[in-house]
């Protein structure tokens, strides 16, 4: 019986040492000739989650559209409490989410958060959180000048949750991927190895060059 409590004990810890509240950013592939695309941003939370914010990193080549133009996956944020995210535009008292961007330096600064910590519904005061605990959040307009391989940087992150306070909750403070604008996205593949045998990190043999990390001939290859 000790042991069995012991067992229980130890995957406890295991799963809270997996909890996560991060932003997460994914390496994307566009075909060739691309001038427009979308970066999705996405939240993994472990509880409550009222507000985020962040810095994003463009490379040269790389703009992102007014804020105006973003949008917001409906199944994580009610829209029906989000103010008209318009550049230059105040909130209104009546508003309870607001969406902005303000400069930071070479860079901007975006800011997804409740008017208030709190609206008051029938009485009582609730609440205003994000929905759910994992998926896509926000989704960037970016045009690209010309092909190539380009780095995005989300930094300083912050996450809070619905406590009065100004600590933020965030496991990370940065997350980055590479958007490939017209190339394969696939590093280090050559005419010795392109008709190479194919291997994931387990062994396993695959038809073709998956996302992640395989192994060609005796190369690992990142896709």
């Amino acid at each position: 019986m000790k042991k069995f409590y012991m067992t229980m004990v130890a995957l406890l810890c295991g799963v809270a040492a997996m909890a996560q509240n991060e932003l997460v950013v994914n390496d994307q592939t566009f075909d060739p000739g691309t001038t427009a695309g979308t970066l999705t941003i996405g939240l993994n939370n472990e509880g409550a989650v009222t507000a985020v914010s962040f810095k994003l990193a463009l490379p040269t080549g790389v703009k992102a559209k007014a804020v105006k133009n973003f949008t917001f996956n409906e199944e994580r944020i009610d829209m029906t409490k989000v103010c008209a995210a318009l550049e230059d535009e105040e909130a209104e008292a009546g508003d309870l989410y607001t969406f902005d961007r303000k400069s930071a330096g070479d860079d901007y600064m975006y800011s997804f958060y409740p008017q208030t910590s709190r609206y008051q519904d029938g009485g009582n005061w609730v609440a205003v959180t994000f929905l759910g605990n994992s998926g896509d959040l926000i989704y960037v307009p970016l045009t690209f000048e010309a092909d190539g391989e380009y780095e995005i940087k989300l930094y300083d992150i912050g996450i809070a949750n619905d406590e009065a306070t100004a600590k933020s909750i965030a496991t990370s403070t940065e997350a980055t991927c590479t958007l490939y604008v017209g190339t394969t996205g696939i590093n280090g593949v050559n005419a010795d190895n392109e008709n190479a045998p194919v291997y994931n990190l387990a062994g396993q043999r695959l038809s073709k060059v998956q996302k992640g990390v395989n192994i060609i001939g005796s190369k690992k290859v990142i896709k």
